[in-house]
């Protein structure tokens, strides 16, 4: 065994020999990045702290929503919040809010204002406890690509959500929703503040493309700007931009229009073929939105080509897009190359296998080249996801009886029926299927139904004229 003196010996000539090797290792250490990685975690610390502070919970009868304390005056305190939230509930019973320290306050319906026509509010509530009330941001110093944390209540759990800004304008649109970001906002966030880098407010969340945190699609939401209530508590009007003139008031009008049907060649004209208005940096967050817009516009006009490149440039982007990937893979379903577009939805199922819509569209492409038993297991898992969804069900009874399965076929059409009864061909086609195994009677009773739902087919005129006297 080695004495004390011999191993002190030891471990000093290994310390002289090693030494300048571990000074090497030391001195690679980058202190200035862990010293910056310090600094944004204390940063979205105090900024997550005074977000969760001055936040509220609003509990209402149906649903819940999220609200941010912005002014105290005496023992009441004033809350900014989503108009909407209160657009379907009984004035005469009063509804409650819970504070960052679990109080809970009731609230009269009668103290709501809403601010112009736009989807914002505010109300107030009495206390003689002291809460965090904050500051507002200078929104016009603002960039794309700038940090914004999107925070709210959902199931009663505080949320806080970094993401970038994509644009913002004073471009009028409806509702007043000028903010488009990328923080996920889910439901229950609506009402709840959205913060800057300084942990200044920004606006308020109003709407978002996200239903869950489990959701792995990268999205966007949509916000009310601070503006108008500053405006408002000014006695101001608020001055509306009168002509689009940016990127950013393109891409908020886009989105305005996004969210009703028919308006895709509107937004094509809007943002097709305007260099002009592309980001310097090629994978920037509004170069992004830009593709994914004129992806979806294009798709649902059937403009393959235009689609097919602009959704390829989004998803370049952003890999997670699953809208753009999702109508990558229909566009190439259109064009018939339904190899490569199950080959699209396999790549978006191994990151999130639960997607209805993809598991959907992949049994529409392998039920066209003949692959019928995996589009049943595509659409049996679409089902279990979704299992309210008619086409489903009309998809999967078309394909048991491809498969032979009448009575399978004939139970799934029934399914489609108790869920939309004015779809003349799912009629029409169970007719068929009732023939087959003999129930004459019923066959001539569907085959009725989808002549007088308009389903017009010229041999079901002659089938009924021959079969039903």
């Amino acid at each position: 065994m080695l004495n004390k003196s011999l191993t002190n010996k030891i471990i000093f000539i290994i310390i002289i020999i090693f030494s300048p090797i571990l000074i090497g290792q030391i001195k690679s250490i980058p202190i200035g990045r862990i010293l910056k990685e310090s600094n944004e975690k204390n940063k979205f610390y105090q900024i997550s702290s005074l977000a969760r502070s001055s936040g509220v919970e609003i509990i209402l009868p149906l649903n819940s929503g999220s609200g941010v304390i912005i002014e105290k005056n005496g023992s009441k305190y004033t809350i900014l919040t989503a108009f909407h939230l209160f657009e379907d509930i009984d004035l005469e019973i009063p509804f409650t809010i819970r504070t960052a320290d679990y109080s809970f306050y009731k609230v009269s319906k009668e103290s709501i204002k809403q601010i112009e026509n736009l989807d914002l509010a505010i109300f107030t509530f009495k206390s003689d406890k002291v809460y965090e009330t904050v500051n507002f941001s200078n929104i016009s110093t603002l960039k794309k690509g700038d940090a914004l944390f999107a925070t709210g209540f959902a199931d009663s759990i505080f949320y806080f959500e970094k993401g970038e800004l994509i644009a913002s304008s004073n471009v009028k649109v409806k509702e007043g929703n000028q903010l488009v970001y990328t923080s996920k906002v889910i439901p229950g966030m609506s009402g709840g503040g959205i913060f800057d880098n300084y942990g200044q407010l920004v606006g308020i969340n109003t709407m978002s493309t996200s239903k869950s945190f489990k959701d792995k699609s990268f999205s966007y939401s949509i916000g009310v700007p601070n503006s108008f209530l500053i405006n408002s508590k000014n006695g101001n009007s608020f001055g509306y931009s009168k002509e689009l003139t940016t990127l950013d008031d393109y891409l908020v009008k886009a989105t305005e229009l996004n969210k009703e049907e028919g308006n895709s060649k509107l937004i094509i004209s809007l943002l097709d073929k305007k260099p002009e208005f592309f980001d310097l940096d090629p994978n920037s967050v509004s170069n992004w939105y830009l593709y994914h817009m004129l992806c979806l516009a294009q798709s649902d006009l059937n403009y393959n080509i235009a689609a097919l490149e602009n959704c390829s440039k989004a998803i370049k982007i952003k890999p997670l897009d699953s809208s753009a990937i999702l109508n990558y893979g229909i566009t190439k379903s259109k064009m018939n190359d339904d190899y490569g577009a199950i080959s699209t939805f396999n790549k978006y199922l191994k990151v999130d296998p639960n997607k209805y819509a993809f598991l959907f569209y992949r049994a529409i492409s392998k039920g066209k080249i003949g692959d019928f038993e995996g589009g049943v297991l595509d659409l049996n898992k679409a089902i279990e996801i979704e299992p309210d969804k008619e086409e489903a069900y009309f998809s999967r009874a078309f394909f048991k009886d491809k498969l032979k399965d009448y009575y399978g076929a004939i139970s799934d059409y029934n399914k489609s029926i108790s869920i939309n009864s004015n779809e003349g061909q799912s009629f029409f086609n169970r007719s068929i299927l009732k023939e087959i195994i003999n129930d004459r009677e019923g066959a001539c009773s569907d085959a009725r139904k989808a002549l007088s739902l308009g389903y017009k087919n010229v041999n079901n005129q002659k089938w009924i004229n021959k079969n039903c006297v």
